[in-house]
């Protein structure tokens, strides 16, 4: 296996304009609280890992490390927060991460709720702090928009209540990805 050493996205690009542009990126889940684990994924070519905040081991005090060491190695780290609660996914974006995935969505009112929690005013209700990793400690004027215009907002449909109400979430504006869990879908 030959190790990347450059980003798979144009340069320039986010998560969120990756996402909408295509093709397809190529995403894992950690669930590994591991800076060299986070980094052999970068190396390996990986677009994106997916940091599991909801089934691994570690939380907001430990995801930092994780995320910066994802940055280093040119893959786009997306917090899988435990479940659809504003301050996880405001804190995971004030680390830094590129993106939220929001497990246990069964609505298009769930989907919104996380597209609020992720966005700044106007478009969501996310906490405005730009002296934060995300920012880059530096509280450029200009910072808030850039967020909004980049971060990815993806939900997880994973069960049957979900599935029955995905053509209304795919609809719902600001959303950027939906995840079809097929683990729990399987049960």
């Amino acid at each position: 296996m030959k190790a990347h050493h450059k980003s798979p996205l144009p340069a320039g690009a986010n998560l969120r304009t990756a996402l909408a542009a295509g093709p397809p990126i190529q995403a894992i889940f950690s669930i590994i609280p591991a800076i060299e684990i986070v980094e052999m994924i970068g190396l390996a070519g990986f677009t994106a890992v997916i940091l599991d905040m909801e089934h691994g081991p570690y939380d907001i005090d430990s995801i930092g490390g994780l995320i910066l060491a994802a940055r280093a190695r040119a893959s786009m780290p997306v917090a899988r927060v435990r479940r659809l609660d504003a301050a996880l996914i405001g804190a995971a974006l004030d680390a830094g991460a590129a993106g939220v995935l929001v497990p246990q969505i069964t609505s298009p009112a769930g989907a919104a709720a996380a597209v609020r929690a992720a966005r700044f005013a106007p478009q969501g209700m996310r906490g405005a702090n730009p002296w934060v990793r995300a920012a880059d400690f530096e509280a450029a004027p200009d910072w808030f928009s850039k967020s909004n215009a980049c971060i990815a907002v993806m939900v997880m449909i994973e069960g049957s209540e979900g599935l029955q109400a995905l053509p209304d979430i795919l609809e719902v504006n600001g959303l950027d990805a939906v995840f079809l869990g097929p683990v729990d879908m399987a049960q």
